[in-house]
């Protein structure tokens, strides 16, 4: 299973060894029950059975000889119903049912007014049948409309400079953040505002005012490599829907606050950083969001940037750079304690698996690899045993309890 918390990339070239603020104009004072994460502090380690915290299912997705899924792939959509899965590298989408069966797919990669060249970001309005495809085309930013069978529907031209995530707000609403490449050089061109709010029938944007960021910072960072300019950026979820609360949780990497947003409604802090990014002495450490739900936040310390002395271009292209340990901690929302955790798989008789506790696809070569080495029990052992080496991936849907 292959996880990646940064992504590294060149000008004109993809160098990914699998990719992909400060102020706030909102009252960010400690309260009493805010939980504050310190990244210089080492907090007590616990181990976590993910079937303790959440519902686990195993649904093996269907193989057919015009239906298999690339290593980028990536889930864009997981309900009760449907499973929809991209890959940003072929194009493809596909859509499977809540218990892995295909229905259909589409791909619509081109350069013409009516396809796609990438898939920077997608997303999957259930009650309309759409899909959003983000893209850029021609230092053009669109988005292009969907139904779920791939009938081309319209084309959005949202004024933005780039967007790092989209993702269904309601019926006619999406809801973006705007990110910052490595063009945005001038801190007077930073956006300070960067969530958005996206008419599906028009793109007019419109801006989430309140989530302000003073010294808003980039998130990617640049050193030179064998005389080309290699980019740094730590992967984040930005925004994080709550399904219960109908609520939102916002994050960016260079806030000092992480919020929590219910829909036209005040954002109430949730978790606060510390030190300051801008404070921070030698490496800079980044809060990032693995998952949240309204009994804990999960996150994840990462290091900002990694040295890439004693590299070469080469070692990207073929996998051999270990990228830095990331710091997962655990707070309970209700109590403000916070711990480092190790999540555990109770199904997965292998303590070095890494897990964190979100619905994920599970190659099927580790799964096999953990099945010959007598690693594997209970549903997703018997789903194993009926595996072939070819067979897409299992997808390992993870309801936080």
């Amino acid at each position: 299973m292959k996880k990646f918390d940064y992504c590294l990339f060149a000008l004109g070239m993809l160098l990914a060894v699998g990719c992909t603020k400060t102020e706030v104009k909102t009252e960010t004072k400690n309260k009493i029950g805010t939980p504050v994460v310190d990244v210089t502090k080492t907090y007590p380690k616990k181990e976590i059975v993910l079937q303790d915290i959440a519902d686990v299912e195993y649904i093996p997705l269907e193989t057919r000889d015009n239906v298999l899924l690339s290593e980028n792939r990536k889930i864009t959509y997981v309900s009760r119903d449907t499973i929809m899965i991209c890959s940003a590298r072929t194009g493809d989408v596909f859509f499977f049912d809540g218990k892995g069966k295909f229905l259909h797919s589409f791909n619509k990669k081109g350069q013409s007014g009516r396809e796609y060249l990438s898939m920077i970001e997608v997303t999957f309005d259930a009650k309309n049948k759409e899909v959003f495809v983000y893209d850029v085309l021609g230092g053009k930013q669109r988005i292009l409309v969907y139904s779920e069978k791939g009938v081309y529907k319209r084309t959005l031209l949202p004024k933005v400079d780039a967007l790092d995530k989209i993702v269904n707000y309601d019926s006619e609403t999406l809801f973006a953040f705007e990110g910052l490449t490595f063009g945005n050089k001038n801190k007077k061109d930073i956006n300070k505002t960067p969530f958005l709010f996206l008419s599906k029938k028009t793109g007019k944007v419109d801006t989430l005012k309140s989530f302000y960021i003073k010294d808003r910072e980039n998130a990617v960072k640049g050193q030179m490599l064998n005389g080309m300019m290699i980019y740094f950026q730590v992967l984040d979820s930005y925004i994080n829907p709550l399904k219960k609360s109908n609520s939102f949780v916002l994050n960016d990497l260079s806030a000092d606050t992480i919020f929590e947003y219910a829909k036209h409604k005040k954002l109430t802090p949730i978790c606060i950083k510390t030190p300051k990014l801008k404070e921070q002495e030698g490496t800079q450490k980044l809060v990032v969001i693995d998952r949240v739900n309204e009994k804990h936040l999960f996150v994840s310390v990462r290091l900002r940037e990694m040295s890439l002395k004693g590299f070469s271009l080469l070692d990207f292209r073929k996998n051999k750079v270990k990228f830095p340990e990331s710091t997962h901690l655990i707070i309970n929302r209700a109590t403000s304690e916070i711990s480092e955790c190790k999540v555990l798989n109770k199904d997965i008789l292998d303590t070095n698996f890494k897990l964190t506790p979100q619905t994920e696809l599970l190659d099927t070569d580790d799964i096999l690899e953990l099945l010959e080495e007598g690693k594997l029990s209970g549903k997703l052992k018997e789903i194993a045993e009926k595996l072939k080496e070819d067979d897409n991936p299992v997808l390992m849907r993870v309801t936080l309890k």
